[in-house]
């Protein structure tokens, strides 16, 4: 018995179906649009841009709590004071 009746066998009209109430939009963000979930390809199609989108934004947070940890322990200034560009070593933490 399966957890999830929709992934049965027999049951992929169920999952197109439900893939297919996602709006257009938001299948477009995600590359979604001719993807068929049913199938092999296509299902580690769209778990790889959930992925991508995930690590993405975990390697954001990551650099950002970086400089908050500078910030916190006052070294931020001694970081700014060498002849680099905020710009540059705000994006080379991040």
């Amino acid at each position: 018995m399966l957890k999830y009746v929709a992934l049965n066998a027999g049951n992929e009209a169920n999952l197109q179906n439900v893939t297919n109430m996602v709006p257009d939009i938001v299948q477009a963000i995600y590359g979604m649009n001719g993807l068929d979930i049913v199938s092999l390809s296509g299902y580690f199609g769209v778990v790889i841009n959930f992925l991508m989108l995930i690590l993405s934004l975990y390697g954001l947070l990551l650099g950002l709590s970086h400089v908050n940890h500078e910030v916190k322990n006052k070294t931020i200034e001694f970081i700014f004071v060498k002849p680099v560009t905020k710009k540059h070593i705000l994006f080379n933490k991040i």
